[in-house]
Parts: C-alpha cells; structure tokens; sequence
C-alpha cells in the first residue's frame, strides 16, 4: 500500500509478490533514512484462502540505517485482509541519537564530544549518527590517537558492505569520516590508508554553506579525471541554495544567467538552473534542512570548473572551483582537504521552517504580555535593522517599518498580513522596493533594490544582508530592464526563532518600537 493502493485483488495492480518456488522469499521496504516507525501495516491477497495463506508465519523484520535488527517479531498469522504491527518508536535510541546530535554544538567541549562519539563508533552504537556528529566537530579537537583504531573499525564495516552498496549514505559517510581522519597519520601510513580506502569507493565530497554567511564551507575541492564523484550537499543553513559546476572559465556567465532568472515565473521551479549547456552537473534547489547526493563521472579533460549557487545574490560569494587533474594521489591530502570555514560560534540554530500555519490560533497573543527588549533584540538578530527603518535608524532599501502601525490603523494590514509578509517576503512588494535587473551592452547583469535616480544613472544595492555595495549603472548602457517578482529579502530568516521570540517581534513591530505600548509587560513582570 506505499502507492495508496490497498486492495488485495491482484487485478487492482496494487499487490506484489516474491517469484514462485524459491525458499525463505523475502521482500524489503527502503525509506532511505532511519525514520521513527509507529506501526507497520501489511495488507494481503483477498482473490482466495490459498493465496492469502501464502503469508502464514511469516517474519516481520526492521533494520537501523547499518542494516541491523532493532525489531523482530516472527511466526505472524497470514493477514486476513490486513494486520496492524505495533513497533513503537524506541524513545531510548532517539534520545541517544538527539544527545550525540546536541554534544557537538556545545563551545568549548569539542575534544570531549570528540572521545565520546568516537567510543560509540567503535562499540557500533549508532554507528551512522555517531559518524556524522563527528564531521561536525572541528578538526583541531580530534584525538590523534583514536584516529587508528577509527580507520580500522570504519575499514572493516566499509568492507562488509557489497561494492554495488557502497554509495549508499551510511557507508560514504564512514569513508569521508576514514579519509579525513588519515590527517592524523604519519605521511607514509596516511597515503597506504588513502590507496586503501581509495580502492573501496567513490571520491566522495562533503559540502554545506556556511549557515547566515553565504559561502559554502570549502571553496576547492579536487577529483580525478573520468573518475566516479559523489558530492553530498548538505543545506544546514535558513536560506534557499544549490550547487552548480559548470565550464571552464563559465561563471559569471552562468552566475549572471541566474540573475536574469529572477523575473522568469517558472524560476523555483527550475531551482534557478539556467538553460544552458555550460553546465556541466547540478543539484537542485534545496531548502533548509535538505540535502542532496549529485553523482557524476568527472570530466576527463583537466582543468579548473567553478562551482557556484544560482539563487539570486549568491553567486558572487557563493562559489568555489573542482580542480579535475589526472592524478589525485598525487595531490598532497592537505592541499585535498583544506580547513572547513566555520560559522560564527554564536549563530543561532536552525529552530523550524515557520508557515503562515504555525500560528493560526497564535496572533491573539500578540496583543499582550509581549517582551519589549527582546523583539527590539530579534529586530536586529533577524537582520530586519539592515533593510528597514524603525525610529530613524536601520537601512532604506526596504518600508520604513514604522508604517506597520499606521496601515493597521487605518485598516490596510492586518496582523495575518503581517505574519504572511514576514514569512512570504515574495507575496506582496511595495512597488518602491521591488528589485530591478538590468541587462548592459557589455553583457553584465546588475540587480537589486534602486536607491538613487537621475536622469543619468542607476544605482542599485544588491545584497544589504551582507552590507552589499552600490552599484552605479550608466543608463546609457542599459540594454534591458526587467522588474522581478522575488522580494530582495530571503525567505528562512526567521526560522532560527521561536514562536514567542517571532510573536516578540510582531508586537515591536505593531507598537512602531514603543516600549510604553500595552502590547508589553512592565520589566518587572517580564522577569
């Protein structure tokens, strides 16, 4: 019934059996991950008893993400026409995965969690969660002397694994885990350990952006000519973002392709992926929290391919390049593996991707018991100061923010307006602040926010988020112009926020910055 078909007639195509004749038949459901599992519902053949009987004392079995048993339970009865299997989720086990999750983010105990994950990787206690809390951990906190006995351990599950399973995600991790942790090594038994591991699978490549920097957290990576690659692109950041390689020497042009993409009504569609043959190999268009495995065969001709995101205001910072050379041992495992750029050790956490849902039954609170200094506080943290005025201070290429009362006022916004604009930044665009894309004869692309007018020039402020330049365009080159339909604001920067600290935020909003408002409590009353 994974296809919603639940009939047991054969005739109703939604049936599926082992072939005929052959002993112990079994049947497997991927789901690709480790989920928590409920209950398992299995719906059988109704045509006639015979067929229905087929299935008596039959075996129910679900494995971890290591292809271990966690739950078993045998001799069942043939299901008649279906039967309810209570698993229950093992609150034990997901509490354990949560807290390795969690050591890794706590500052200063980095060689602690270190010693602690990598006790669970050899013991085999969730082994997969254990490796990717790892990769977390900044690589100066890594123990030298547990690095040998992690190669070997991770080697021998690697190799218990069949080679046409090996790009299967629990295993590419324990390769990029053992690969990295061969910087531990003395030179001569790090390039053994490399050739061996090597041998075992594909050049695998982890890559993220660097969560409210707009960078991804390498900007070189190397792989061998007409080799297999798999790059894992991981979003751990509250913005939109995907990954291209194209073409020698192609990405302003691809870059630029993208910008011009913004006025296109089928752009997140396309995940921002211009048309055009200079790409060589792409993700798409992941949003936070997702993640993506691009698998290729690199190019056979050496050379130097930029990777970049196509997302509007990205590219520009947003990029890096695969060196393609002949010979990837030959490249020294440093120059391979450089440091990860780190997000600032203060960032706030990813908390939840907000929906104009989430607080249907909410926005009544915002009319008391609010806390003035913190929505103050968060109308800086989210970034809203640098766009947007509220008492004579902020940026001025968004609404100065002081109209929010005033449109309430007179009955032009409602707190469900606001909360939607908040959210869906791309909904509704005063007209003022809409970005312009222009189109020059000599081919370059500018966008952004128009700041100043005159019957001469243009000028523009790209990205304000990250204290975006002017750009002053001569109208007289101007071959095209374009007005987009996506807000220059992103959507995702309030998805590092909690409900009462986003309901905090309304309330500055609704009062113009008024700490005298009665949307708020007194000091006092707030502590």
């Amino acid at each position: 019934a994974i296809d919603g078909n639940r009939s047991g007639s054969w005739k109703a195509g939604g049936q599926t059996h082992t072939p005929e004749g052959r002993k112990n038949p079994w049947w497997e459901l991927d789901l690709g991950s480790e989920r928590p599992i409920e209950a398992i519902v299995i719906y059988n053949r109704t045509d006639s008893p015979s067929l229905r009987d087929r299935l008596q004392g039959y075996t129910l079995t679900v494995l971890d993400a290591d292809r271990r048993p966690v739950f078993r339970k045998t001799k069942l009865p043939a299901p008649n026409p279906f039967s309810r299997i209570e698993i229950g989720s093992d609150v034990g086990r997901q509490l354990r995965q949560a807290a390795m999750e969690a050591v890794t983010y706590i500052a200063g105990h980095e060689r602690g969690a270190f010693r602690i994950l990598a006790e669970c990787v050899l013991k085999g206690n969730d082994r997969r969660t254990a490796v990717r809390a790892l990769q977390r951990i900044d690589r100066q906190a890594w123990d030298a002397a547990s690095a040998r006995p992690l190669i070997d351990v991770l080697t021998a599950y690697i190799e218990s694994i069949p080679p046409i399973r090996r790009t299967e995600a629990p295993v590419m991790d324990a390769l990029q885990l053992a690969k990295d942790l061969t910087g531990l090594l003395p030179k001569e038994e790090a390039e053994k350990v490399r050739r061996r591991l090597g041998d075992l699978g594909v050049t695998v490549i982890v890559i993220r952006p660097v969560p409210h920097q707009m960078i991804y957290d390498r900007d070189v990576m190397y792989v061998e000519a007409g080799k297999p690659v798999e790059i894992v692109f991981e979003n751990i950041d509250v913005m939109p973002h995907n990954l291209l390689i194209v073409q020698p020497g192609m990405l302003e042009k691809v870059g630029m392709a993208g910008e011009l993409m913004q006025t296109e009504p089928d752009a997140y569609q396309r995940g921002f992926v211009p048309n055009l043959p200079e790409i060589l190999f792409h993700t798409r268009l992941l949003q936070p929290r997702e993640s993506q495995r691009l698998k290729f065969i690199a190019p056979k001709q050496p050379g130097e391919y930029p990777y970049l995101c196509t997302f509007p205001g990205h590219w520009r910072r947003m990029n890096g390049v695969m060196h393609v050379v002949p010979d990837l041992e030959a490249i020294p495992w440093e120059v391979r593996n450089p440091a990860r750029k780190k997000a600032d050790a203060n960032a706030r956490q990813f908390v939840k991707k907000w929906t104009i849902g989430d607080f249907a039954t909410d926005l009544k609170l915002v009319s008391q018991g609010r806390n003035f200094e913190r929505g103050k506080k968060i109308f800086t943290e989210a970034a809203c100061v640098q766009c947007h005025r509220m008492n004579g201070e902020g940026g001025q290429v968004g609404p100065d923010l002081v109209s929010v009362s005033k449109k309430q006022a007179e009955g032009k916004m409602t707190r469900a307006d606001l909360i939607r604009e908040m959210l869906e930044p791309s909904f509704k665009i005063d007209e003022k602040y809409r970005t312009r894309v222009v189109l020059t004869d000599e081919g370059k692309v500018f966008s952004g926010v128009v700041v100043e007018e005159t019957d001469k020039t243009l000028t523009l402020v790209d990205n304000p988020l990250q204290k975006g330049k002017k750009v002053v365009v001569d109208k007289e080159s101007i071959e095209e112009e374009k007005v987009a339909p996506i807000s220059l604001m992103p959507e995702g920067l309030l998805n590092t926020f909690t409900k009462e600290e986003i309901l905090d935020l309304m309330a500055f909003l609704e009062s113009a910055g008024n700490p005298e408002d009665p949307r708020f409590t007194t000091p006092a009353e707030s502590e």
